[in-house]
């Protein structure tokens, strides 16, 4: 049987996943691939829960930029990662939960770069098209085109208000993630003393495993890397994480981030690592993750454009992954709106074309 040496990195953290495969028997990744592609489904608006399901009038229209088309590279690719929080297997309409995570990967030829970048699950957005009903769906939080019209809604929204080419998606759930990284034997991360604590104090999390976590170098296993992705706040025992500083897109430390700038930067930190952890695997190691998990992945992206991708990554041959979280700093106003005053990321504007300019700046460098 033929072998062909295939680096897939497919990461949603959802917070998220990373799956490395390497060495795999052709004729099984077509076999199996192919049963990747799912339907996605639109419900009604009256489904939103309370949070989501806000009035879009209640800020005014966004003020979008029809002048600018969709910018797009043929030797710059984009994929949206999704990670789900759901608990379920699939992507079915009884199994779909919301977009717990969402980030673009780059992978830039001309530039010869890998990038990740964060959009934050509260920017208020217009999301295009209509509901089951056919009521147009209008300015909403950016999860919420996920929770309506699944990954390809949230691809077309990105595509509507950012001015980008998003190439294709990928989606994986949280009980897949926290499998994956246990299957590998957990994930090292380097903990502050606050974010140990903060661990050490989720109960969902093994109890040996919490009595053993400490400031520095952690091995994480599934459950403790999936509570340390999607952490924001502080736990039962009152115990806050703390602050987040990581290096920005010109090289630089950025200010501490609290909150949900903290939480998806420590998704980025969290993808990095896995993304450098695997890149030391044994091909056996690697083949196992693809033979187990493959099944798990739910995606838009053939098999012949899954390959060309691998090569373009594996060809780019860096492991510093380029990071950058929208909206950026200084370019959104926090708002609250709705009778249960849930809190948006107001880019409207002047501000607006700030994120789509830096977003468009980061990606293409032009």
């Amino acid at each position: 049987m033929k072998i062909f040496k295939v680096i897939i990195s497919t990461i949603c953290i959802g917070i998220g996943l990373f799956v490395l495969l390497q060495v795999v028997d052709m004729s099984y990744i077509i076999a199996k691939w192919e049963q990747q592609k799912g339907t996605d489904y639109v419900i009604d608006l009256s489904e939103l829960g309370e949070e989501d399901h806000i009035d879009p009038n209640e800020l005014g229209p966004i003020q979008l930029l029809p002048d600018k088309e969709l910018k797009s590279d043929t030797s710059i690719i984009n994929v949206l990662l999704i990670g789900d929080d759901g608990e379920g297997r699939g992507q079915g309409e009884n199994s779909r939960g919301g977009s717990d995570s969402m980030m673009i990967a780059t992978i830039d030829m001309k530039h010869h770069k890998l990038k990740l970048t964060s959009l934050m699950r509260d920017c208020y957005v217009e999301v295009p098209g209509t509901d089951k009903k056919g009521k147009s769906i209008g300015a909403r939080k950016l999860n919420v085109a996920y929770t309506i019209g699944g990954a390809t809604l949230l691809l077309d929204t990105l595509e509507h208000n950012f001015k980008i080419k998003i190439d294709n998606y990928a989606v994986i759930n949280f009980k897949v993630f926290r499998e994956v990284i246990d299957y590998i034997g957990g994930v090292d991360i380097n903990l502050s003393s606050q974010e140990a604590l903060y661990l050490r104090g989720r109960n969902e999390v093994n109890s040996s495993e919490r009595r053993n976590i400490k400031e520095g170098v952690n091995n994480l296993k599934g459950q403790a890397a999936l509570e340390y992705a999607r952490a924001r706040g502080k736990n039962q025992k009152g115990n806050y994480i703390g602050s987040f500083t990581y290096i920005d897109e010109n090289g630089e430390k950025s200010k501490p981030l609290s909150d949900d700038f903290a939480r998806t930067a420590r998704q980025r930190y969290l993808l990095e690592t896995l993304y450098k952890q695997m890149k030391d695997q044994g091909l056996l190691t690697l083949k196992g993750i693809a033979s187990r998990f493959i099944d798990n992945i739910w995606t838009n992206i053939s098999l012949n454009d899954l390959i060309s991708y691998m090569e373009k990554a594996l060809y780019i041959g860096t492991e510093k992954i380029e990071q950058l979280q929208i909206p950026l700093k200084n370019a959104y106003e926090d708002k609250k709106v709705g009778s249960s005053g849930a809190q948006v990321l107001y880019m409207n504007g002047e501000n607006f074309e700030k994120n789509i300019n830096g977003l468009r700046s980061f990606i293409y460098e032009d």
